[in-house]
């Protein structure tokens, strides 16, 4: 809720202005994150998003709203299915990992999106792209990627080189 407020503010401040998020995090809940990717879409602010330490689960998916992906050189970048815990009741837990199978193609859609726009995938089709992740995450739980192979699969756009000026300055994507 309060990067949410704070976009706002910023946003009312100057609406042009690029805002940079600095993304320290283990990665989190789906509906949480989803909340704050939802609102770095669709600011109205260019939004750079400089990531250290891992963009992993939920923090890899948030990463992908931001008009400039920025990976610092010795974080990594790994995506997965996600975890699910189930608890309560029987039914209960049926729903939620109903709900859970519903969001998996939610995360790939995401993914392959942004894979089209730059990267060695980006001459592929999006199925083709769709196909190579899910037999990725078939094959190991958790799919690590260095920072440079991050932007090698258009996951990121690049890595911080220390130029805190440059950082910003950068041609807008088209939001959806």
């Amino acid at each position: 809720a309060r990067l949410i407020k704070n976009l706002q503010i910023l946003r009312d401040l100057d609406p042009a202005r690029p805002i940079l998020i600095h993304m320290k995090t283990c990665g989190g809940d789906w509906t949480e994150g989803m909340a704050i990717y939802d609102a770095i879409l669709y600011a109205t602010n260019p939004i750079v998003v400089l990531n250290y330490t891992h963009a992993r689960s939920m923090s890899s998916i948030i990463l992908q709203a931001a008009d400039k992906r920025v990976m610092m050189p010795h974080s990594h970048f790994m995506f997965h299915d996600g975890t699910l815990a189930l608890s309560g009741t029987y039914k209960g837990a049926i729903t939620n990992a109903e709900w859970s199978k519903k969001e998996h193609p939610i995360m790939v859609d995401i993914y392959v999106s942004r894979m089209k726009e730059r990267g060695k995938f980006s001459k592929k089709t999006k199925e083709e792209i769709k196909e190579m992740l899910e037999r990725q995450m078939n094959l190991k739980e958790d799919v690590f990627l260095t920072a440079q192979e991050a932007v090698s699969w258009g996951l990121a756009d690049s890595i911080f080189d220390g130029n805190w000026q440059k950082l910003t300055k950068y041609v807008r994507r088209a939001k959806k």
